[in-house]
């Protein structure tokens, strides 16, 4: 159990740097979109409103804006608490077509509130990014565990997989966009780490506590021939999910 516990502990720790040196994103308004009538938005927003909360749940460290959206449709109604010349006030906006016309002067649509916004991050100090580090990692964990799940029940196909080759590219790409991007990188590596050693696949640290399991309810071990031939051929079926995997994700990144 000691690999999965100190990948598990080495998440802890760096979800305690990314807390504390960058913190959580705020989102401002920058601006409201005119309707195709003109004088008539799509909200009643303020350009420069700071948004605190979605639906009285507050913007945070382990609530991200992007989060607390991600679940809402089209015709929804979305309660935002927003901070305005220093008093909070809370404004119905509808998640509905937005149509507005861009810098270049052509015409946009999407889905959503029919305003921009900017996020800035606010720094946490050392003891609130102490106190939040253990939630931050069960949450990436409980992450990867729906993953899991969804992969085995066939909701994410398997060639959304990431190999080794796979993960240094994503990490360097998310690096040359912004050094800061490797921070949130780093616990989630961690926590994927602790999660899928522990699970009880031949060749995996999870296995090894199942044949330990038995072997205290038989009060005697496996047969260590048996054992090794069921830990090869568990080592030999990651080794081809891993390279499969690899060669998919070069083939459609077009490496």
């Amino acid at each position: 159990i000691a690999g999965p516990l100190f990948n598990f502990i080495s998440a802890i720790i760096f979800s305690f740097i990314f807390i504390l040196v960058v913190g959580y994103a705020k989102p401002t308004v920058t601006a409201v979109f005119e309707t195709e009538e003109p004088g008539i938005y799509y909200n009643t927003l303020e350009k420069g409103d700071e948004i605190i909360a979605v639906d009285v749940r507050e913007i945070g460290i382990l609530h991200s804006y992007s989060e607390l959206l991600e679940n809402y449709k089209l015709g929804d109604v979305v309660k935002l608490t927003v901070l305005r010349d220093g008093q909070l006030i809370e404004q119905d906006v509808a998640v509905q077509k937005i149509t507005y016309t861009d810098e270049n002067g052509k015409k946009e649509e999407y889905d959503g509130f029919g305003f921009q916004s900017k996020s800035e991050y606010v720094k946490a100090g050392f003891g609130e990014s102490l106190l939040y580090s253990v939630p931050m990692t069960l949450k990436f964990s409980w992450m990867v565990l729906g993953a899991f799940g969804k992969l085995f029940t066939g909701q994410v196909k398997i060639t959304s997989l990431t190999g080794p080759i796979g993960t240094v590219s994503s990490f360097a790409e998310v690096a040359s966009q912004n050094w800061l991007n490797i921070l949130i990188f780093l616990p989630l590596i961690a926590s994927n780490l602790a999660i899928f050693n522990i699970l009880p696949i031949p060749a995996l640290d999870g296995s090894k506590v199942v044949f330990t399991l038995i072997e205290w309810i038989r009060k005697k071990p496996v047969n260590k021939k048996v054992e090794n031939i069921i830990h090869f051929a568990g080592l030999v079926a990651l080794f081809g999910l891993v390279i499969v995997v690899d060669i998919i994700g070069m083939f459609m990144r077009g490496i």
